[in-house]
């Protein structure tokens, strides 16, 4: 085995108490004909999550390289991952959370094997289960790509989850620590990986593989992405990055793709005037068209929310979801 690091996992973790060694666990797994790291970094949890990352990594001092915080990073700077990177020694990088977790063996091995046979890919991929912690259920995250293709750029530009999970990729280390403006742009908005999916796209193909071959805890914890994303306010400010982010990559595609670009800023705005409360204008120009395109349950949800404001936050608060109430109405009805 060659002694050089062939691949750099990143895996970050808070409050990851319950998941956190099962997940450790999956790496040391993996069967390789080359050498691999482990950067876990715990962000000052309030939990045994960094207890359970100190004894791993005295467990395997060669392989688990661990970055144990006494002050939460995230509130100050979403890039966690940034931090990382530069300690990354690896030709490939892969990304898993400390609550996700891989099930293959050979995961690495044959996501490596492409990318060394095939330079002209800029990273790999490949289907995940999809586990619900509130219900124990669980669905394939590509539920209708069921053969081995590759991914462009037209497959990741109206979001990095209509075509993989975080926990599955492997991609090449210079897309990871030489990222654009618009990476940058999007972060302060706590966009996440659409960026990473959108430039590893614009400098090549993403192999995906059909194979389930990882597993997506969603709703694990109250500060998971699953959780936050029923937030109101939280998807106002995602759905702001990602438009300021688009305009951005103008200048990184052709004319073409330019066009399409324009047609994401159009969606990302029509899906933030929902996120504000906006309900009317979504049914204006330029957006009109598509309200006509939308499902005919979105459509009946979109008139239920403008037609019966009121009734619609009494709904989400039975639900317990008043966070998906639009500040709008709260401060109207009185709901702050």
């Amino acid at each position: 085995m060659d002694d050089k690091c062939m691949v750099s996992i990143i895996c970050t973790a808070y409050n990851h108490e319950k998941y956190i060694r099962q997940t450790l666990e999956s790496f040391l797994n993996q069967k390789t004909n080359f050498r691999f790291e482990i950067l876990v970094h715990d962000d000052a949890s309030t939990d045994g999550t960094a207890e359970i990352i100190r004894e791993m990594a005295e467990t395997y001092p060669d392989v688990i390289f661990p970055t144990l915080q006494t002050e939460n990073q995230y509130s100050k700077n979403p890039l966690i991952t940034e931090l990382l990177v530069p300690k990354a020694s690896g030709k490939y990088i892969a990304i898993c959370e400390g609550d996700d977790y891989w099930v293959d063996s050979d995961k690495l091995q044959l996501q490596v094997d492409w990318l060394e046979e095939h330079q002209d890919y800029s990273a790999c991929v490949h289907n995940t289960t999809v586990l619900n912690c509130e219900t124990g259920n669980t669905v394939l995250y590509n539920q209708n790509d069921h053969v081995d293709r590759d991914f462009l750029l037209d497959d990741v530009l109206y979001g990095v989850g209509h075509a993989y999970h975080t926990s599955a990729i492997v991609a090449r280390h210079e897309y990871y620590s030489n990222l654009p403006d618009f990476f940058y742009i999007s972060a302060r908005h706590r966009v996440g990986d659409h960026p990473r999916a959108i430039w590893c796209a614009i400098n090549g193909k993403i192999r995906y593989m059909s194979k389930a071959m990882s597993v997506y805890r969603q709703f694990s914890a109250p500060s998971s992405w699953s959780v936050r994303v029923r937030e109101a306010d939280y998807i106002e400010n995602r759905l702001t990055g990602a438009i300021e982010m688009f305009k951005a990559v103008k200048k990184y595609v052709s004319d073409e793709e330019k066009k399409k670009v324009d047609n994401c800023i159009l969606k990302y705005e029509w899906e933030l005037l929902q996120a504000k409360g906006e309900y009317a204008q979504m049914k204006e120009p330029p957006y009109d068209a598509l309200f006509k395109a939308a499902s005919v349950k979105q459509r009946l949800w979109i008139n239920f929310k403008l037609h019966c404001p009121r009734l619609f936050c009494l709904v989400m608060k039975l639900r317990g979801r008043e966070g998906g109430i639009p500040d709008k109405l709260k401060n109207k009805y009185g709901l702050n």
